[in-house]
């Protein structure tokens, strides 16, 4: 019996490749129609996103899809590369996104 490590595999998907994938899964007409049904849908998440940025601990959950979360990061003491002066970074705000099933 071997006991094979899986190793790490990246898959990128671009937008582009998502609208064909629409097209082709939905049986679109047109790639027009593809890129609207997909910039609505992204367009749609990125606005609640943006509208809601502020609020820490704002979650978008996408049932059977996953949830994309507001995070706020304390700020922290950082290095300039170019002086190697330490100086405090500022706190932020970032989205996470956490996938159905990962965690």
């Amino acid at each position: 019996m071997s006991s094979e490590v899986q190793k790490e595999e990246t898959f990128e998907l671009n937008k582009t490749a998502i609208e064909k994938l629409v097209k082709t899964k939905l049986d679109l007409p047109t790639d027009k129609s593809a890129v609207e049904t997909v910039n609505a849908v992204l367009n749609s998440i990125l606005e609640l996103l943006e509208a809601n940025i502020h609020v820490d601990g704002f979650k978008l959950k996408i049932h059977g899809f996953g949830q994309f979360r507001v995070v706020h990061k304390e700020a922290k003491m950082i290095k300039v590369p170019k002086t190697g002066e330490k100086k405090m970074g500022q706190a932020k705000r970032k989205i996470k996104f956490i996938g159905r099933g990962l965690s």
